[in-house]
């Protein structure tokens, strides 16, 4: 190709042997800020709502220095105000999201790994089809279903050789957005 350099290929360890996980909240609300220019002379106020964000992971081993799993998830649920552009008139923008993931590595013998991994990840939303629009009345209602089904294997052959083989599939919708 166009570019020189090099490639190092190298299998790492997936997993480890002792369990751990983190969890996190995040809260915001739009009354938390000041008013624009633009929305103070609107006479616009803020709306008082907790958007709420939480997120956690969890791993470990399931035989030990042979399989592990790993864990993730997150809920999200947001209301986001804006003023129109045109007509400067409020409208809030809905977002809800959950999304998951189940992750298994297994060691079969030194320098050999299989993996299998799912991801489901599905958002909804109501939303104005346009950013310049001016009528709040025609949000569209938007589904995203997101799911990936991933199964890998890495191994070393040789000194000088390595196999990868892997299988996927993903299904992904648009649905309720465009024209």
């Amino acid at each position: 190709g166009r570019f020189s350099g090099g490639v190092i290929n190298m299998i790492t360890k997936s997993g480890g042997n002792d369990f751990s996980g983190s969890f996190r909240a995040n809260f915001t609300n739009d009354a938390w800020t000041r008013e624009t220019p633009r929305e103070v002379t609107a006479g616009t106020t803020r709306q008082d709502k907790l958007n709420q964000n939480y997120e956690g992971t969890f791993g470990g081993p399931v035989l030990r220095d042979r399989a592990w799993f790993f864990a993730a998830g997150r809920w999200q649920e947001t209301d986001a105000q804006t003023n129109l552009e045109e007509t400067n008139v409020p409208f809030t923008t809905t977002t809800k999201n959950e999304r998951f993931e189940l992750k298994g590595t297994g060691a079969i013998v030194p320098g050999h790994t299989v993996m299998a991994n799912y991801i489901r990840n599905t958002t909804e939303a109501t939303r104005l089809p346009f950013a310049f629009t001016i009528d709040p009345l025609i949000p569209e209602n938007l589904e995203q279903p997101n799911n990936l089904g991933v199964v890998s294997y890495n191994g070393v052959i040789s000194d000088r050789m390595l196999a990868t083989f892997q299988v996927s599939q993903k299904k992904f919708g648009f649905r309720g957005s465009g024209g």
